[in-house]
C-alpha cells in the first residue's frame, strides 16, 4: 500500500517538477541574454555607437570583418573583442538547449583561437543575432534563441520539442510557442508567438523604430549560422527586399528553403 502511494505522488509531483525545471533553465537563459547584450552594448560604445554589421571600413578591417560588412552568425560571436568582454563562451549556449553542451565545452578549451575565419562552430551556440538591431533604437531585436522557424523575424514561430521535429533548430527543453529574446536596450524575456508577424507585440515596435545607423524600418533579418568550411551562398543588400538561405545548425550544412524577408 504504501509503495503503491508512492507511485501515485511520484506520478503527480514528477510533471510539476520537470515543468519547474525547464522554467528554470529557461530564466538563465535570460541571464545568458542579458550578458551577450552587455558585452555588446561595450562593443558599441568602443565602435561609435555600431554594432560588428554596422562597421565602417577602417573599423571592419580593424576587427577582421568581410569587405562586405555580413557574415554568418557563428562569425560574429568569434570577434576577438567580443570573446574578451564576454569572458567565457559558455554564455553562448542555452541551459535550454542541452544537445549543444557538449560541443559548447569543446569550444570552450579552445577560446582564444577563434577568429571570424576560424569561427566557433555552430553547435556551440544557441542564439542568433539580428540584422535590424541598434543602439540607438532601444526596441529593436538583437538576439535570440535558435528555434525560429525562419529567419525572418515578420513570419517566424516558435517551434518546440513537443512538435515531433527533427531539425537541428528545435531545442531540446523548449516546447512550441516558447523562446527568448534579447533587445537593444539590454532587456531580456521569455516570449510567444504573439511577438511574432508583421504586427506582433515586439516585431511591431522593430520594424517601427527610428534612428540610429540606417534610415527607414529596421531589418526583419536573422543572422543564421555558417557550418565551420562550408561557403555561404551570396546575400543581396537591397533596402527593400533580399533573399537569403537559412543554414541548418546541424551537422553537414544541410540547406533549408530561402525565405524573403523585407527590410
Amino acid at each position: 500500500m504504501v509503495i503503491a502511494i508512492i507511485g501515485i505522488l511520484a506520478a503527480i509531483l514528477l510533471p510539476t517538477l520537470s515543468k519547474a525545471k525547464r522554467r528554470a533553465k529557461r530564466t538563465q537563459c535570460i541571464g545568458n541574454l542579458k550578458q551577450i547584450g552587455v558585452t555588446f552594448v561595450k562593443f558599441a560604445n568602443d565602435n561609435g555607437g555600431r554594432l560588428p554589421w554596422q562597421l565602417n571600413a577602417m573599423l571592419r578591417a580593424h576587427h577582421q570583418v568581410n569587405s562586405n560588412g555580413t557574415m554568418p552568425n557563428n562569425a560574429y560571436f568569434s570577434l576577438k573583442a567580443f570573446q574578451s568582454e564576454l569572458g567565457s563562451l559558455k554564455l553562448l549556449v542555452s541551459p535550454s538547449d542541452p544537445e549543444r553542451h557538449a560541443s559548447n565545452e569543446a569550444a570552450q578549451q579552445a577560446a582564444g583561437s577563434f577568429t571570424p575565419s576560424n569561427p566557433i562552430p555552430c553547435d556551440a551556440i544557441s542564439y542568433l543575432l539580428a540584422e535590424g538591431a541598434d543602439m540607438a533604437r532601444p526596441n529593436t531585436v538583437l538576439a535570440a534563441t535558435h528555434n525560429l522557424s525562419t529567419d525572418s523575424l515578420d513570419g517566424a514561430r516558435w517551434i518546440g520539442v513537443d512538435e515531433g521535429l527533427m531539425t537541428a533548430n528545435v531545442m531540446a527543453l523548449l516546447n512550441k510557442n516558447q523562446g527568448q529574446l534579447l533587445l537593444s536596450d539590454g532587456s531580456a524575456r521569455q516570449s510567444q508567438d504573439s511577438d511574432f508577424g508583421a504586427n506582433g507585440d515586439i516585431v511591431y515596435h522593430h520594424r517601427e523604430s527610428s534612428g540610429g545607423i540606417y534610415k527607414g524600418p529596421a531589418s526583419y533579418r536573422m543572422f543564421t549560422c555558417q557550418p565551420v568550411g562550408a561557403v555561404a551562398p551570396p546575400r543581396h543588400r537591397h533596402r527593400r527586399r533580399h533573399r537569403c538561405w537559412l543554414i541548418s545548425r546541424g551537422i553537414g550544412g544541410q540547406l533549408f528553403p530561402p525565405t524573403t524577408a523585407a527590410r
